[in-house]
């Protein structure tokens, strides 16, 4: 028998040594995220800036483009965003119709083309819109477009992100950081599950996550990304903080602002914000828009209609045969967000 003493309690610093010795595993995730936040702060780290507040953005800055900048990523929601600034101008018309389901009948759309786009589109916008329209048709049903439209979609995001690089928006190397950090993200996420044991699972999907995030925020805008996403934020800043009797002048002077600038808050995730700001000042629905038969026209409510036409045209554009439809490949309808480098998905 050992006499009370003999084996003596080690010292604070033995036994914090032992935890750590047991359970090193979970030191992974705080090493990578100190690794990573070096790594972003000294190439990933967008200047500080002062939005300018302006009331719309420069004719030149579509809404897809203002989409991007706001979370430096390519939505579906930016490209379906083209829609409804097409039809604020001109070019198309939106019909809300239904068809019949198996039990009830489901709300479905019809696109209308007006005329064409102009030669100074450009390229995604033009990949969408007579992908939508092609071999002369000037009629589709939104429904009609499942498994099939996926692949102009899929075009129009890659022709998108290039016109990103090709204008010199965003530093090459931080962009090219940004995609090995979302591989390593993947990586970490699978050798995780492979694991059998919880404490390597927890520690790899930490890890997995915190490289998520890190390439979410790390590519660096140039001088000139920094300037076009100043606008964007300034417009963002005062469609946010606007008061009423400012909108009534403006809506006094353009008396179609509100249809030109709702693409625009489509993209940037704030188009709920927009309808309970312009409601009360607006009392007709936009004449591009045939939908439910308002008594009494609230933008609020066309909004919630414009949601669902949203919804629909998410589900057909990005729909496969092997994938079926989803809100995916960085297409979710989630919230936009701002930052050095970053931001929320809508």
């Amino acid at each position: 028998m050992v006499s009370k003493g003999v084996i003596a309690k080690g010292s604070p610093f033995k036994q914090i040594s032992l935890i750590i010795a047991n359970n090193s595993i979970y030191l992974l995730p705080v090493l990578i995220f100190i690794f990573l936040f070096l790594l972003w702060y000294v190439f990933g780290r967008d200047k500080k800036i002062i939005h300018i507040v302006r009331y719309k953005l420069p004719d030149n800055i579509t809404s897809a483009e203002a989409g991007f900048f706001i979370d430096d990523k390519t939505d579906n929601r930016d490209l379906l965003s083209l829609i409804f600034c097409w039809a604020a101008k001109g070019y198309i018309e939106i019909e809300e119709t239904e068809k019949s389901g198996l039990i009830l009948k489901k709300k479905d759309y019809i696109l209308r083309k007006l005329k064409d786009l102009p030669d100074t589109a450009k390229s995604f916008e033009k990949t969408i819109f007579y992908g939508l329209f092609s071999g002369g048709i000037t009629i589709v049903r939104v429904s009609t477009l499942k498994n099939t439209f996926y692949t102009h979609m899929k075009k129009a995001k890659k022709q998108l992100d290039e016109e990103m690089t090709f204008k010199d928006y965003y530093e090459p190397a931080s962009r090219n950081l940004a995609k090995v950090t979302y591989i390593l993200a993947i990586i970490m996420f699978m050798v995780g599950i492979m694991f059998g044991r919880l404490d390597y699972l927890i520690s790899f999907i930490l890890s997995a996550i915190i490289f998520f995030i890190f390439a979410r925020i790390m590519p660096k805008k140039t001088r000139r990304g920094l300037k076009i996403y100043q606008l964007v934020g300034g417009f963002k800043e005062f469609i946010e903080r606007v008061e009423k009797p400012r909108l009534k002048r403006l809506l006094k002077k353009d008396p179609n602002y509100f249809d030109k600038i709702l693409p625009y808050a489509i993209a940037l995730g704030i188009e709920k914000k927009v309808a309970e700001k312009f409601k009360d000042l607006i009392t007709e629905p936009p004449r591009w828009y045939r939908g439910s038969h308002y008594h009494t026209f609230n933008t609020v409510y066309f909004v919630d209609s414009l949601k669902d036409s949203l919804s629909a045209m998410n589900t057909a554009f990005t729909s496969s045969p092997h994938s079926g439809s989803a809100f995916s490949s960085g297409g979710g309808f989630s919230g936009g967000g701002s930052g050095g480098g970053g931001g929320g998905s809508w």
